[in-house]
């Protein structure tokens, strides 16, 4: 793996030996969403979780003086597929999700997380065509990420974003009628059906709206409800 530098700053591989480290920086800043940040049983919530969405042969750390400042957690993925999203991702290129990118307190502002979410794409690998990953609202960083990614779906209070590094890659990847739905009501066709059921609309009235609005088959439809429902 090429090494990237900057400032004395220099980004590499995450190894074996660096998760524990890592878990405790990044527990710091996303600690809270987990819940009561001093219960041991979040902090072992927050490490569980990450830890399964951790794919060494991806992941990065920062290191300034031998000292990590910063990592990313990444994972290998094929195109992300949720139910209503803005683009057809039908294909097979790989890339990698964004799990986690996490800055010690004392580094922020130094261009550490500015290093770490771009290493891939001024290092390229034919195995990774893009980058995609989740955003809580309540992190309120959507202008950040929206800088060099499109979002592509956003329920349940998540955004989800992608960059393709290669930027004529979309034209494989056409808007879905799922993007007119959120650009004409402000919410994503899932959360709007998680409305519609929990005013007592029937499944037949949500398939109705879903095969109207996004024009999908009836069967479409009712996969569509099974997977949000």
């Amino acid at each position: 793996m090429k090494e990237s530098a900057s400032n004395g700053v220099t980004i590499r591989k995450m190894e074996e030996s660096d998760v524990a480290e890592c878990l405790e920086i990044k527990y710091q800043y996303f600690g809270h969403f987990w819940g009561d940040p001093n219960d041991p049983s979040t902090k072992q919530t927050h490490d569980n979780y990450s830890k399964k969405k951790l794919d060494l042969s991806v992941s990065l750390i920062a290191e300034l003086d031998g000292k990590i400042v910063g990592g990313y957690f990444l994972k290998k993925t094929k195109l992300p597929m949720y139910p209503g999203n803005f683009y057809d991702f039908t294909g097979d290129d790989t890339g990698v999700e964004g799990v986690s990118l996490f800055v010690h307190p004392d580094h922020k502002g130094k261009g550490v997380g500015h290093m770490l979410k771009h290493y891939y794409k001024e290092n390229r690998r034919p195995d990774i065509k893009f980058i995609w990953g989740q955003a809580f609202h309540g992190l309120k960083n959507m202008g950040d990420w929206l800088k060099t990614r499109k979002l592509f779906n956003d329920m349940n209070g998540v955004y989800f974003t992608i960059e393709m590094y290669d930027e004529s890659d979309w034209a494989k990847y056409p808007r879905t009628p799922y993007l007119d739905i959120y650009e004409e009501t402000g919410s994503s066709a899932a959360d709007h059906i998680e409305e519609m059921s929990k005013s007592g609309k029937t499944t037949e009235e949500m398939s109705e709206y879903l095969m109207d609005k996004a024009k999908i088959s009836r069967e479409e439809a009712a996969y569509f409800l099974s997977m949000i429902l």
